[in-house]
């Protein structure tokens, strides 16, 4: 009977802070709000303006962090040949849940595109680069949303598709690629590989491409076959004739994998077979398939030789195939982009 009284009262103890944790979590959620005077600011779920409408336009936020727009004056503007459109408006900055500017607006800011974000909405980045005020400048930074910290404008390139990994690729003044720490700016693995599109790391795995050093008769430098790396920079051997595909990771422990090496890897075409290795780089599911996805909840779409589509599980066993067209989910939707419309519209600022 004691030990049954002692549980109850427990419980009753229990309760008042989980009201309390509940009253915190719901004071932290803010949503950007046009005021009576035009401008905008950020309200509670009861519509109270928590910080005040004093910008020209104001974003969702995205963790302890948001992004707002503050337009110098008229004549300012019309000076810098800006505008007036909130969105890549060169005069964006991000506060903190008090209001204050962590930057000040005079940079151009890119949570994303194609209404997703960049590594998603609360542990992702935003892609910083200079304003009008400053519009010279071409390099370019981001912002880690998770630990507040700022790159400063310093790369030659920053790309935006990061992952769950600390590392985010970026490139340096001999137009290479390497990969920094997104929560420190070290930068980790060094810049030599190819710039165009370099792959982030999913499952502590990238594919990479080497760049020779002088340039062929097109401008161009020619590069090596794709390979995979791990979060060290160490090369993964993989079986002879089996190469990386480009920008692909390791997805539930499986890397896509083909038996060709360079771009015409992603065209299906007679010759072309795929299949997956493990983050080891041995073949687990044989080169077969003539189109293939990357695995996601533990199946991949894939392309029989017979042309029609269906889906496999990580040992290789077919769940399902007959289908006549290509799957088309976006199978990393909840890891780099909105999943509602509700998402969407606390980004824009608009109501649905």
């Amino acid at each position: 009977m004691k030990r049954l009284m002692l549980v109850w009262v427990m419980i009753l103890c229990l309760v008042p802070v989980l009201s309390l944790a509940e009253q915190t979590l719901a004071s932290k959620e803010l949503f950007p709000a046009e005021g009576e005077n035009g401008k905008w600011g950020y309200v509670d779920r009861d519509g109270s303006f928590v910080i005040q409408p004093v910008f020209d336009h104001a974003f969702g936020f995205r963790g302890n962090y948001a992004e707002v727009v503050v337009f110098p004056s008229e004549d300012a503007v019309n000076l810098l040949s800006g505008d007036r459109n909130p969105y890549y408006s060169g005069y964006s900055g991000i506060i903190d849940r008090n209001g204050e500017f962590i930057l000040e607006p005079i940079y151009t800011i890119a949570p994303g595109y194609d209404q997703m974000f960049f590594g998603g909405r609360d542990n992702g980045i935003w892609c910083i680069s200079a304003g009008y005020v400053d519009e010279e400048n071409q390099l370019e930074g981001w912002f880690d949303i998770e630990s507040g910290y700022f790159s400063g404008l310093v790369w030659d390139g920053v790309y935006g598709w990061v992952s769950d990994s600390p590392l985010i690729p970026v490139v340096d003044d001999t137009f290479r690629a390497g990969y920094a720490n997104r929560r420190t700016g070290e930068l980790v693995i060094p810049c030599r590989y190819q710039c165009v599109d370099p792959s982030p790391f999913y499952g502590g795995i990238a594919s990479v491409s080497l760049e020779e050093e002088e340039f062929d008769e097109t401008g161009n430098r020619n590069v090596s076959s794709y390979f995979l790396i791990d979060e060290t920079g160490a090369e993964i051997p993989l079986p002879e004739g089996v190469f990386a595909v480009p920008y692909e990771g390791a997805h539930d422990g499986l890397v896509l994998v083909a038996n060709q090496a360079d771009e015409n890897t992603f065209i299906p075409d007679e010759g072309v077979l795929f299949g997956y290795a493990d983050v080891h780089g041995s073949l687990v599911i044989e080169l077969q398939f003539i189109s293939a996805h990357p695995f996601s909840d533990g199946m991949a779409a894939v392309q029989f030789s017979e042309g029609d589509w269906g889906y496999i599980n990580s040992m290789g066993f077919v769940l399902e195939r007959g289908l006549t067209e290509e799957p088309r989910e976006d199978q990393y939707e909840d890891e780099l982009g909105f999943d509602t419309d509700e998402d969407e519209d606390e980004e824009t600022g608009e109501e649905s």
